[in-house]
């Protein structure tokens, strides 16, 4: 059925009950979202409700979900209600209901709007009843709708593989794609690796672009915010103004007005199965002219996510170039048997590249500026070998005149 079925599947259970409920018994229900789009609908007339309608102060639905508040109206005397629209199911009552849950931080937060209507005044019994009746229905309904929201910008991941030239461009991507779904407008992703005996860290991808130093190189140790969470390798969300393992960081969050941070390490399996790899963090902040104070439990499931998909790429890529490294860089290999072999590596990517973007002209942006990239790679590595193949022989010939 899916995350959109099964949303629609709920909505009409709910909206069924509000008819048939013994207090209640109304005559026709609809929900709709803050846009306007109505998801489900039920009871007189129904199926001639309008697929949209508008959700400002100048309907009775957009009063409820601007307001929070349940509006009550008599639809006949009311101008925001064109009559017209229930003349023939001789309704006159209208109970707006706001579908409300409450955020991480306490605050109300409003997802959609329930609206019943009814042929007689609705009593307080009624009205408490279809209150309560909301108040149970929100969470479920706003989770599902939550998850086939992350579920869709988790899925895009693979045609923007297909659309990019290079990894930092697929990263790139990526962090815009998680920051337009956090609501945030900064997100990036740090690499990390061993270098010179230690740990080193190097910002790939960020957004906002040019804010960023992207390829900034640092021993890790110069980031305590990301080596802690390459050490408790986990998700994590911190207050950049006030926790103590940022305090490195307080007075570049002061100035950047980020009050906080989102971090998941990039976890890799390596030959033993019960131990991991940290090969980056994710990074997400919160700024102060962000319209949000913290991340949503179903937002840092997405970020955990979406993680996961990156993580796989890099590892992707870490092998796929180890494989070649490891067939050309051999300490026991001659520099004839070095080059022979590196310009075999480099002439079976061309090959492919060339036989890729054969297959993808149209389709494939830079496919000509790829295949003409690897065509260089190939001939440089032949130069590479001719030019070893004569010294080689030329060091023959000397060893040959002085034995």
């Amino acid at each position: 059925m899916g995350f959109e079925g099964t949303v629609q599947l709920i909505a009409q259970q709910f909206i069924q009950f509000l008819k048939v409920d013994e207090f209640l018994k109304v005559d026709r229900c609809s929900m709709r979202w803050p846009d306007g789009k109505k998801i489900a609908a039920y009871g007189t007339e129904a199926e001639n409700m309008k697929e949209k309608i508008i959700m400002d102060e100048t309907t009775v639905a957009g009063q409820a979900l601007i307001t929070k508040d349940i509006v009550i109206t008599d639809i006949t005397k009311d101008p925001r209600y064109d009559p017209g629209y229930i003349k023939n199911a001789e309704l006159k009552y209208l109970l707006a209901l706001p579908l409300i849950i409450k955020t991480d931080t306490g605050e109300d937060e409003v997802f959609g709007v329930v609206q019943v209507y009814s042929k007689n005044p609705f009593s307080d019994t009624q009205i408490s009843t279809a209150k309560m009746l909301a108040q149970t229905a929100a969470p479920t309904l706003y989770l599902i709708e939550s998850s086939k929201e992350s579920r869709k910008a988790i899925r895009k991941l693979p045609k923007v593989i297909l659309h990019c030239r290079s990894l930092e461009e697929i990263f790139l991507h990526s962090v815009d794609e998680i920051a337009v779904r956090l609501g945030v407008k900064s997100c990036l992703i740090y690499h990390v690796f061993p270098k010179d005996g230690e740990q080193w860290c190097k910002i790939t991808a960020g957004v906002p672009k040019g804010e960023h130093q992207i390829g900034l190189l640092d021993p890790l140790s110069k980031h305590p915010d990301i080596e802690l969470a390459v050490t408790e390798k986990k998700l994590a969300v911190r207050d950049l103004m006030t926790d103590e393992k940022t305090a490195h960081l307080h007075d570049w969050a002061e100035r950047k007005g980020i009050r906080r941070g989102m971090y998941c390490p990039l976890i890799m399996n390596v030959d033993d199965k019960d131990k991991v790899k940290v090969i980056g963090v994710l990074v997400a902040e919160i700024r102060k002219d962000d319209d949000k104070d913290n991340f949503s439990a179903e937002e840092r499931s997405f970020f955990y996510d979406y993680s996961i998909s990156i993580a796989d790429l890099i590892c992707h890529d870490e092998i796929t170039f180890q494989e070649v490294r490891d067939k050309i860089v051999n300490p026991s290999s001659s520099a004839g048997g070095f080059a022979k072999l590196l310009f075999k590596e480099m002439a079976w990517l061309q090959e492919n590249i060339e036989n890729f973007c054969k297959n993808n002209q149209g389709t494939c942006p830079g496919a000509k500026k790829m295949c003409k990239s690897a065509d260089q790679l190939r001939s440089y590595a032949k130069t590479i070998y001719t030019n070893v193949e004569t010294i080689q022989e030329s060091l023959s010939e000397v060893k040959q005149t002085h034995s």
